[in-house]
């Protein structure tokens, strides 16, 4: 439609001199979390603070509750793909655990798995695509795990380790241990966010504040030290050492 049309007087659309427009806006799941992240990373940044423009605030307790919330959402179904691992899964050649086939470089973490939870798949058919995929992602996560530096630890490998998971329990593995595990992990992680978070701008200069407040403090002991010195003159030293013959209250004669 022409603006004319839009503006013209008898055209109906201007009432009171005002004009009402309204918009439908739809946007994906998907679309809508990127929108979410990108807000957060311009509030909160990774080390646990919080940007307002003005100064940089501690804010951990926000953060660590947004990524424990995320960790407690499972009303989806996880997805992941072989994309997810491609760094652990680059090898084509497969063997044989128990009655499983996985990538051989998954070998050693699949042997560990099925030793320390021989139940693991009970109740599953382990032949099923699904379930075959789900354990290989599981093994996956768990091999990370054990290569991966505390410090090296993100938030997004643990999204992507509490997705490996969260696929294997929904394929009827029994795992719930490695929930607990994972917990663990995140907390572990949010004490160094928290440590790294002391090193913050806002605290650096209130750091810098005291340092400059102790450095005022030792110059005025130090100028009253010298303003000590420069009155105990000769007369001074004299009338103190008097004074040291009559301890008590009194200038009693028998007391000196």
């Amino acid at each position: 439609m022409p603006l004319s049309n839009l503006t013209h007087p008898h055209g109906g659309f201007i009432v009171n001199d005002t004009i009402i427009v309204e918009v439908d806006v739809f946007a994906s799941k998907h679309e809508a979390a990127d929108v979410d992240s990108h807000q957060d990373a311009r509030t909160v940044n990774n080390q646990g603070m919080k940007d307002d423009g003005n100064a940089t605030e501690f804010c951990f307790d926000q953060v660590a509750m947004t990524l424990l919330k995320k960790l407690e959402d499972d009303n989806d179904p996880p997805s992941m793909s072989i994309i997810d691992f491609e760094d652990i899964l680059s090898n084509n050649y497969v063997t044989i655990v128990g009655a499983l086939i996985v990538p051989a470089s998954l070998e050693s973490t699949a042997k560990e798995l099925l030793v320390k939870h021989p139940d693991i798949g009970t109740g599953n058919s382990p032949f099923q695509y699904m379930n075959q995929m789900a354990f290989i992602f599981l093994c996956c996560a768990l091999k990370s795990m054990g290569t991966t530096r505390s410090t090296e630890v993100t938030e997004t490998l643990i999204l992507k380790w509490q997705d490996a998971v969260r696929c294997a329990l929904h394929s009827g593995f029994k795992i719930d241990i490695l929930k607990d595990h994972l917990e663990l992990v995140t907390y572990a992680y949010l004490a160094i966010l928290a440590k790294k978070s002391l090193e913050s701008k806002a605290l650096k200069a209130i750091d810098v504040k005291i340092y400059a407040k102790r450095n005022r403090l030792n110059a005025l002991k130090a100028q009253r030290a010298d303003m000590y010195k420069k009155m105990k003159t000769e007369l001074w030293k004299t009338s103190e050492a008097a004074a040291k013959n009559f301890p008590g209250e009194t200038y009693s004669y028998f007391s000196i």
